[in-house]
């Protein structure tokens, strides 16, 4: 499934939000974070391209041991394709009402249990906004 134009799910940190707040680091919750949302069968946006196309898949696998995660690459052929000749592509989902995100640089075509799948490096961190920090708004004081 792809869209196009429609609403961006991309987060961009605001002044206000504050990297350290939002970067998580630690190989090990990451790991946790990423299993979670495997096992509950979430959604993932892989967006990718100029256009703001993405395309919706799920997490298959992931292997720590490797630093490997294996995600569905669904049935469009010719997309798969431009995802795999992205210079970069955002890996968008929740999880406990906190958006997760993290770039990836490397994506390899591969086969998982009989059919085509993604295979991407377990990310070095990756970004956990709160619902209560997404939507942060601050009060300007009256001039």
């Amino acid at each position: 499934m792809t869209k196009r134009n429609q609403t961006n799910w991309v987060i961009e940190l605001s002044p206000e939000i504050g990297d350290n707040k939002s970067r998580v680091s630690s190989k090990s919750n990451i790991q946790n974070i990423l299993q979670a949302v495997m096992q509950r069968n979430m959604l993932v946006a892989l967006h990718f391209g100029h256009n703001d196309d993405f395309i919706l898949t799920s997490i298959l696998a992931i292997d720590p041991e490797l630093g490997k995660i294996v995600v569905d690459s669904g049935e469009a052929e010719k997309l798969g394709q431009v995802v795999l000749h992205s210079n970069k592509v955002t890996f968008v989902t929740s999880k406990d009402e906190s958006k997760i995100q993290f770039i990836c640089t490397a994506i390899r075509k591969i086969q998982f249990e009989g059919r085509n799948a993604f295979s991407i490096d377990l990310p070095e961190s990756l970004l956990r906004i709160k619902k209560r920090q997404y939507y942060q708004i601050t009060n300007a004081s009256p001039t």
